[in-house]
């Protein structure tokens, strides 16, 4: 089976789709198509690949693939946003300036009020990318707080992808995300 993922940046897709792969012992390609991983030559590899779960953000294959194409290269889709786009872009400011991605960090309000207008730029930016997300018809529509912290989206990422039994269900828990400070988000 072939799952695509899509989920705008700082939504969870990257630790979920690393799930994913890991509860189906499926191959992980994140991202193959952005041009800082500089995987371009293993794009038609992991295109033709099967039992593989591949995590984009949206828009990112549109160089080399219109989106009724890459949608029918893939048995399942679904699609991953966070209600808490606020949140999302504080998170996604931060990974900006410090060119952070993948690491813990923390913020608190003096950074988040030197940083509002930029906070503000990117929230508009995220909430256009999850819109273009819960646009994607035949897909199985889920988000960060679903998955993360009230959990109830697992049972419906279970019942949709076929898994019986969970065995890695602790990388998805909420002391692993990147932010582990308070959530300080008075600017907006």
């Amino acid at each position: 089976m072939r799952i695509l993922i899509i989920s705008p940046q700082r939504t969870g897709g990257n630790v979920f789709s690393k799930w994913l792969s890991c509860e189906l012992s499926y191959k992980w390609a994140h991202e193959p198509f952005n041009i800082n991983n500089n995987l371009l030559d293993k794009i038609s590899y992991f295109m033709e690949l099967d039992n593989v779960v591949m995590k984009l953000n949206p828009f990112e294959w549109r160089s080399y693939y219109d989106d009724k194409t890459l949608y029918s290269s893939f048995d399942k889709i679904i699609g991953l946003n966070r209600e808490d786009v606020l949140d999302s872009s504080i998170s996604y400011t931060k990974a900006l300036e410090t060119n952070n991605f993948t690491k813990r960090y923390n913020v608190d309000e003096k950074w988040i009020e030197d940083n509002k207008e930029e906070i503000y730029n990117n929230l508009k930016y995220l909430s256009n990318l999850n819109n273009f997300v819960k646009e994607i018809d035949n897909s199985l529509q889920i988000t960060y707080e679903g998955i993360y912290q009230n959990k109830n989206d697992i049972e419906k990422v279970k019942k949709y992808i076929g898994i019986n039994h969970l065995k890695y269900v602790d990388m998805l828990s909420n002391k692993n995300r990147y932010r582990n400070n308070n959530n300080p988000q008075k600017l907006i």
